[in-house]
Order: C-alpha cells, then sequence, then structure tokens
C-alpha cells in the first residue's frame, strides 16, 4: 500500500506537470488571442492596434514562462526526490505548484464573472484540487 501511496502522488504531478507544459507552448506559439480572450475582451485580434498586440502577446509569453516553470517543478523534482529524499521538496513542489494553480483558478473565474466568457478555470481548479489531494497523500 505504501508503495501505491507514493506512485499516486508522482503521477499526479508528472500529469499536472505535462499539462503546465502543454500551456507554455501554446502560450509560447500562440500569435493571437487565446480565443476565451478574444471572447472576454469582446475585441476582435485584428482590429487590435499593433503595438497593444505586441503588449498582449508579451503578457502571454509571461503567462508562459509561469506555465514553464510550474512544468519544470512539477515534473524535475519529484523525480529528484526519489533519489534524494529531501523535506523540503516534499513541501516546495506542492507548494509553489499550488500557488500558481491558485491563482490561475481565481483570476480566471475572475475573468469569467466580469465578462461572462467561458475561461478555464473549472479545469484551473480541479488540477488545484488534483494537486491537493497529492500534497497530502504525499505527507505519508
Amino acid at each position: 500500500m505504501s508503495t501505491v501511496i507514493t506512485f499516486i502522488p508522482l503521477a499526479i504531478y508528472l500529469l499536472s506537470g505535462i499539462i503546465c507544459l502543454a500551456m507554455a507552448f501554446k502560450c509560447f506559439t500562440t500569435g493571437s488571442f487565446l480565443p476565451f480572450h478574444e471572447k472576454a475582451a469582446g475585441v476582435k485580434w485584428g482590429s487590435i492596434d499593433e503595438n497593444l498586440k505586441r503588449v498582449i502577446l508579451t503578457i502571454l509569453r509571461i503567462s508562459g514562462s509561469g506555465f514553464l516553470v510550474t512544468a519544470i517543478v512539477l515534473i524535475l523534482f519529484p523525480l529528484v526526490n526519489i533519489v534524494k529524499q529531501d523535506a523540503f521538496l516534499d513541501l516546495a513542489v506542492p507548494a509553489i505548484a499550488l500557488a500558481f494553480s491558485s491563482c490561475l483558478s481565481l483570476f480566471n473565474y475572475r475573468l469569467s464573472r466580469q465578462t461572462g466568457s467561458e475561461t478555464p478555470w473549472k479545469a484551473a481548479v480541479m488540477v488545484t484540487a488534483m494537486l491537493v489531494v497529492a500534497f497530502i497523500l504525499s505527507l505519508f
């Protein structure tokens, strides 16, 4: 049973890390708003001033950097912790991931409420809940 309890958090961290990696790639490679951003803004991408487009894309790239860092933390550090167990890593990995995913959930939820657009806040809450479960199981 102990092996299963050890494996479940690792699987959750890996899955969450892969999701973050996919989102980082999406943010880094997009050439416009994400679809829910366009709906929330109520403005078509083509009608936006070129300088404002550059600002928006820069903010998306910065967001992608947050996803990338979170992905690296979630994928690499739990694996490192298997080889060299460290109590700090047991707590730091979920704390960093939870901070990012909680903020992501909150900000996407607020955008959805304020604009009526369907943001991915529910998926972010689901990832946050998965990370909470992984954190609790990793304490055993």
